[in-house]
């Protein structure tokens, strides 16, 4: 500019101007140089933060919790930045090793933070997702572990028809498993051959299998750590998934390092992230599980800074003044404020979190909301604040503790001094009730909120008996402590109150019957059984002093056996397990929303892969999934002939029901998953299916392909998608030519017109020069050679062109004309146009192109009545004439229209007189004249009624062509299958599927796998019934958890008997017996298979507890019996029968006899039931 601003005389003669242009030109390019080096050195890390980003936006897929704002990242990455924070780039000036650093501390940064914030189940989840993002922006064999990842969430889609040639040593499971993995995966293609060995053999049984892998996949292929832990981690999820999250640790070690995730393990330095990492107007959100309270914290932090806080709890009309008037003080003043419980007002939180968006707090000003973990919380709040959640850690002794620390000495001291010793008790008690949460369904059949309140009522009760009792002794005889009264107030009032299972409420029984009785006092009393070291029993502390228990309870192991709860020491197998199943179920649900961000890491070589199919990541694995339920489930099923004879039998009434019901669901099903399919399909997929059905063989490079597209890149050519048909590449053109037509993206015929008009011109001249000024042809000729030579041109596909062209398109072809009319007319330039083209006695090109096309029309018709043109003509063309020949009825608007002078005449009465056909609808341009109210309502109704069917045009095609191009398939989009596409890209069971009992955690994968399997058994029985009559019903054995209503099922057999024998429905008794597989079912009696005994085992018919989490009931035969059918020289235990192996659903109770001596509290502490499906676990 300065040196613009010194020139004198012209810029261009001066020198020194154009030295100092020719300088920033070379600067300039220096620069954008360096700035494209830069973008090439830190694509990395961009295509890092962007993944990450987006992965901590979708984290509320796995919990309501987990929401995170923006802002939050760029705290994270800013921190990593510069040196302060990042004490590992101090020093360090290459490029690439700082970019290392950087990179690491991303990721370690963001996990840290986050982590804080989760829940500990679902920090391993959180891990495996910044790995797989870390993997995919690595280089070498590292970097090419999709397939791997891929597998191991959706591995177990489809059923496995075949059987393993060697499974020694192998359940079922684990067969099916590995045939998927060698199957699916080439590195494991030998994995069968291994099985057999006695290595493996041992492998399968060790403690820590996750440790001694064996390798049995393609070593010359796998080598990086991170691909050898990959491998590692599908053998731990094919042969032993409870070690998944063992295996799935090591993996994160592998990429990471091992100082990843124990990092976000140690002791929460709150005074950290309070001082630096939380802004003045970010709320720090103190998340904990119900009956936990993390402001002590809080308290201890202000008192160890020095600063003063102020602490109010919500819940009452008053906290929220008191609050308001403490966060405006506070605001200024730079106090800490803390608002306790804030869960109990969630409407308020909304006002809140407004609240804080005005403020300007002093630099000193914290804001702390304390609450319990609840769905009610904003979302806005949730992403502006800095969550943190706080867990009690798990175990007796850790339980133990915080109850010593909650009840006062002074209080268990009181006298009597036989209190102490029952407030330990009871704190035992608490504390076994708490732990065998973590184990349900097995430890209880749901997750009761059992909490301190409950202790703290039962500590008072407790109190108020023993003064009651004691009335001021110092002494209290254990006999003549009211365990009775206790025993019924614990179990039916404090902690019975809040249990709705009869089995659960046994086993809350039978641990008050065990603990609170006299013996309690006695020196050999064991709290557990041979739980403790060398199987030794787990002895009652001696003493009677708090200080004395308090060291017992400080001696404890922190490591404790599934057995202190009484509970069978493989249940901690069972609930790994679980635990490893719902991680894959979470990643399930985050890797589709995540897989559209992975394009920046691919390769050049997938990178053409994928832009030869230009739908996104979700629409090619919905797809293939979407074919592979369609080969599992059949096309329909059966449904039962009635008939007068067998409409009795109530058998065949109940499976009559069931047949229907998964008749109309199969139906329901397929046709969703094949809308699915034509969703997610290719359009040149169904071309190329077309062509080999009709054995049509194409010229693939005569072909073209052009995308028609609104959008001004796409309409440039810059978007051109790599298409193939049959293997080979379609060449891409901006502008295809089709019977001498041109066609342009947005359909106006924009191109051909133009390309038209100048052929016209080149024409026009030679006419001009048939018309000289001193001499030319008369007026005839030149208007014949016009018509002739000139305006055949536009004759040629003017029934398409002129019709639906763009009117300015075709004011271009009209201006041609009129300069030809002038030289045939001689007339001057200011002639009116409609008087020239009358004096040449030409109609407008408008005018002749529907001339033209109404003489094609009669063309058509008067073909033979098979011709493909005539079919056209009369399947398309006609209606939509007589489309745009209908009347639109106008009601309801006679104010509106007697307003008008001379009062229009009702269209619709020369419409009947004439008898022409009329379609009634609503004219959406009423809409807003005054006096028409009625008919506005009655539009806006028909507005979102279902139109008619009308056959396409250009004009329709045009605005087609206006939406956004993303579904790519073959059938269009309605909300119901935008809403279905949704659930099932997140593995969710759509709603309109869910029309019986699954558990909650159930993915779609698992739901299509068991519903093939139920459909399997309805097509069984059908089809016995159709061959053998309603009798065959009752000697089918029949998959009891495989039915829609099971429970019905057991009601329709005893209706059966009891019609059968003319008995009485309370007269008929259950009598259950287990058997072989091949035993012959007895007269009268119903068999099951598929039942599963959980904590136990049955041999002979009789029930002997085991280690074994789970066995299989061979055969199960139902008999109903007239009057008590139980031996009188045989103990029997009651269990119950649950739907599946979450113990959600209670189907009915079962007597079976007791081998031995065992006791019945055994049996209730080991969680024994049966379960009719572990299809869905």
């Amino acid at each position: 500019m300065l040196a613009l601003n010194d020139a004198k005389g012209k810029i261009l003669d001066d020198d020194s101007v154009i030295t100092t242009l020719e300088t920033l030109k070379k600067e300039a390019a220096e620069i954008t140089s360096k700035v494209e080096e830069t973008d090439k050195v830190i694509a990395e890390i961009d295509t890092a933060c962007s993944s990450i980003y987006f992965m901590l936006e979708s984290l509320h897929q796995i919990h309501f919790l987990y929401q995170f704002s923006l802002q939050f990242f760029l705290d994270v990455f800013s921190c990593v930045l510069t040196p302060a924070t990042n004490p590992a780039l101090e020093g360090k000036t290459d490029s690439a090793e700082r970019l290392n650093i950087i990179t690491q501390a991303l990721f370690s940064v963001c996990y840290n933070r986050v982590a804080r914030g989760m829940a500990h189940q679902h920090r391993l989840t959180l891990a495996l997702l910044l790995a797989r993002i870390r993997l995919r922006g690595a280089t070498g064999p590292a970097g090419d572990l999709d397939a791997e990842f891929d597998f191991l969430i959706r591995g177990k889609e489809g059923i496995v028809t075949q059987k393993p040639a060697n499974r020694t040593g192998l359940t079922d499971e684990q067969a099916e498993n590995m045939l998927r993995l060698a199957q699916r995966l080439p590195a494991f293609s030998e994995l069968a051959d291994h099985v057999g060995t006695a290595p493996f053999q041992e492998w399968l049984q060790a403690a820590t299998a996750e440790l001694s892998v064996p390798a049995v996949w393609n070593e010359e292929t796998v080598t990086a750590p991170a691909a050898v832990a990959m491998h590692r981690l599908l053998m731990i999820q094919t042969f032993r998934p409870d070690r998944v999250l063992a295996a799935g640790h090591q993996l994160v070690d592998a990429v990471f390092g091992e100082r990843f995730m124990p990092d976000a393990e140690r002791e929460l330095d709150l005074a950290h992230i309070v001082e630096s990492e939380v802004r003045p107007s970010a709320p720090v959100l103190l998340c904990s599980v119900s009956g936990y309270d993390a402001s002590g914290r809080v308290d201890d932090l202000a008192a160890e800074l020095g600063r003063p806080v102020t602490s109010i709890a919500i819940g009452s009309a008053e906290g929220f003044s008191q609050a308001d008037k403490a966060i405006n003080s506070a605001v200024k003043t730079g106090r800490w404020v803390m608002l306790k419980n804030v869960h109990l007002a969630a409407s308020w939180l909304v006002q809140l979190e407004k609240k804080l968006h005005t403020l300007q707090p002093n630099a000193n000003f914290r804001l702390f909301l304390t609450m319990e973990i609840s769905p009610k919380i904003p979302v806005n709040l949730l992403r502006a604040g800095r969550i943190l959640v706080f867990e009690p850690p798990p175990g007796i002794r850790a339980n133990l503790l915080r109850t010593f620390s909650s009840v006062p000495a002074a209080r268990m001291m009181k006298p009597p001094s036989e209190r102490a010793r029952i407030y330990f008790l009871l704190a035992w008690f608490h504390a076994v009730v708490q732990e065998r949460l973590r184990y349900a369904p097995l430890g209880w059949s749901k997750g009761y909120e059992f909490n301190e309140s409950d202790l703290r009522v039962a500590c008072d009760t407790l109190d108020t008996w023993i003064e009651a009792t004691a009335m001021g002794r110092t002494n209290l005889p254990p006999e003549k402590v009211p365990w009775s009264a206790l025993q019924t107030l614990l179990s039916q009032c404090i902690y019975g109150g809040k249990i709705d299972n009869e089995f659960d409420q046994r086993l809350l029984s039978s641990f008050l019957d065990k603990l609170f009785t006299p013996a309690s006092f006695d020196a050999e009393f064991a709290l557990v059984a041979g739980a403790g070291p060398d199987g030794k029993d787990i002895g009652m502390p001696e003493g009677i002093r708090r200080d004395q228990f308090l060291q017992w309870v400080e001696q404890l192991s922190d490591r404790q056996t599934p057995a202190w709860l009484g509970l069978p020491n493989n249940a901690e197998k069972l609930l790994l397990t679980t635990r490893g199943t719902d991680m894959v179920a979470s990643l399930l649900r985050m890797q589709l929303l995540e897989d559209d961000g992975e394009a920046a890491y691919v390769d050049e070589r997938e990178a053409e892969k994928r832009q030869a199919d230009a739908r996104p990541a979700w629409m090619r694995v919905l797809h293939n999934s979407g074919r592979t339920w369609s080969q599992l489930l059949p096309s329909q099923l059966q449904t039962l002939r009635r008939t007068v004879d067998n409409i009795r039998d109530p058998l065949y009434r109940y499976f009559e029901r069931e047949v229907n019901i998964g008749a109309k669901l199969l139906s329901l099903v397929q046709n969703d998953i094949r809308d699915i399919i034509a969703i997610c399909e290719p359009c040149l997929d169904s071309i190329g299916t077309w062509l080999t059905r009709w054995k049509v063989t194409p010229s693939v490079s005569k072909c073209t392909s052009t995308l028609f597209s609104l959008d001004p890149k796409q309409q440039r050519g810059r978007v051109r998608p790599n298409l193939k048909l049959h293997g080979q590449e379609i060449t891409a053109t901006v502008h295809p030519t089709f019977l001498g037509i041109k066609f342009d993206p947005q359909l106006t015929f924009a191109e051909h017109v133009a390309d038209l008009k100048a052929k016209m011109a080149r024409r026009r001249r030679c006419l001009q020069a048939m018309a000289g000024k001193t001499w030319g042809s008369h007026r005839r000729t030149l208007r014949t050679a016009y018509i002739g030579y000139v305006r055949a041109l536009f004759d040629y596909g003017a029934a398409v062109v002129g019709t639906h062209a763009a009117p300015s398109v075709r004011e271009r072809l009209e201006a041609e004309q009129n300069k030809c009319a002038r030289l045939i007319t001689g007339c001057i330039r200011l002639t009116r146009t409609d008087a020239l083209l009358a004096e040449a006695d030409l109609p407008p090109l408008s005018l002749r192109a529907k001339q033209l096309a109404g003489q094609e029309c009669q063309r058509l018709a008067r073909l033979p009545a098979l011709d493909p043109a005539r079919t056209l003509l009369e399947k398309e063309v006609r209606p939509r004439l007589e489309y745009r020949a209908h009347l639109a009825w106008r009601r309801d608007c006679t104010q509106a229209e007697a307003a008008r002078r001379p009062p229009p005449k009702p269209p619709d009465e020369d419409a009947v007189l004439t008898k022409k056909p009329c379609l009634r609808r609503w004219v959406p341009g009423h809409a807003g004249l005054d006096g028409n109210e009625h008919a506005d309502q009655l539009a806006g109704e028909a507005a979102a009624a279902e139109q008619p069917d009308v056959q396409i045009d250009f004009a329709s095609a045009r605005s087609a062509i206006g939406r956004r191009v993303g579904t790519m398939g073959t059938k269009k989009q309605t909300n119901y299958h935008r809403t279905m596409v949704a659930e099932l890209v997140r593995g969710v069971i759509p709603a309109s599927w869910r029309q019986y009992k699954v558990p909650a955690t159930t993915t779609v994968i698992q739901w299509v796998t068991d519903f093939a399997q139920r459909v399997k058994q309805l097509h069984t029985i059908s089809s016995s019934v159709a061959q053998q009559g309603a009798g065959a019903l009752k000697a089918q054995q029949i998959w009891l958890g495989g039915l829609f209503n099971p429970e019905a099922y057991v009601t329709a057999t005893r209706q059966c008997v009891a019609q059968a024998n003319s008995w009485s429905l309370e007269e008929l008794h259950l009598r259950v017996t287990v058997t072989e597989a091949d035993a012959a079912v007895e007269p009268g009696s119903m068999s099951l298979r598929g039942l599963k005994l959980q904590g136990a085992l049955c041999r002979d018919n009789q029930l002997h507890l085991t280690t074994t989490i789970q066995t299989e009931l061979p055969q199960v035969q139902l008999t109903w019996a007239r009057g008590e059918t139980r031996d009188p020289q045989q103990r029997y235990i009651t269990l119950p029968v649950y739907l599946n192996a979450t113990r959600a659903e209670l189907l009915f109770t079962v007597d079976l006899p007791v081998a031995g001596q065992q006791s019945e509290h055994s049996f209730y502490e080991r969680g024994v039931a049966l379960v009719a499906s572990t299809n869905l676990n």
